[in-house]
């Protein structure tokens, strides 16, 4: 997967990423250049086809430039249509609308990646958001067990338990929750 010196380059970035995350012994599992294979396919990009770097920056008003240098003012991030994207950067986004305290609005269609938003501690959602639940993959396209714990890290307690109950991160195909649904098991209602 990696050559030795692409390895040697890339997995002391990843190792980075994964500290800054809070997955300190995957940090210092992943700097290990003989290791960067298995660490890539445990977490494999996450990308699920979609690129959320780009479209979610400027979609929902995240910029990483602006989450470091603290120039965030709590407001709404606003999801009508979120197909989802890599679990780290969706982690990211999470993370940084917990630090602002901002809200992060859903009010259409939330799928993969994109439902880890419900685990932002200012989380709200429309009656009529569909949320579309599935494994995380790697870049291959295989089920990935390191995606899919970070994504159950993030969930409140009541939706990590429906999610267990559905097994909705154990196949690629999607198991759906309305909004209402979301309502039911805690999370706020959209005003």
């Amino acid at each position: 997967m990696f050559s030795a010196s692409l390895g040697a380059f890339v997995a002391p970035r990843i190792a980075k990423r994964a500290a800054i995350i809070g997955l300190a012994g995957f940090a210092a599992f992943a700097s290990a250049p003989a290791k960067a294979d298995l660490f890539s396919d445990l977490f494999g990009s996450f990308d699920n086809g979609y690129s959320s770097l780009g479209a979610s920056s400027s979609r929902h008003g995240y910029s990483r430039r602006a989450d470091l240098a603290g120039g965030y003012t709590p407001r709404a991030d606003h999801s009508s249509y979120d197909r989802g994207g890599n679990v780290l950067d969706y982690y990211e986004q999470v993370r940084s609308a917990n630090v602002t305290r901002r809200t992060v609005a859903i009010d259409g269609y939330c799928a993969s990646a994109c439902t880890m938003k419900l685990g932002a501690r200012h989380a709200c959602v429309s009656p009529e958001a569909t949320l579309r639940f599935h494994s995380a993959r790697t870049s291959e396209g295989e089920a990935s067990w390191g995606g899919n714990t970070i994504m159950m890290s993030v969930y409140p307690p009541a939706i990590q338990a429906w999610v267990r109950r559905h097994q909705a991160l154990d196949s690629l195909a999607f198991t759906d929750m309305s909004g209402r649904e979301a309502i039911g098991l805690g999370i706020r209602a959209c005003a």
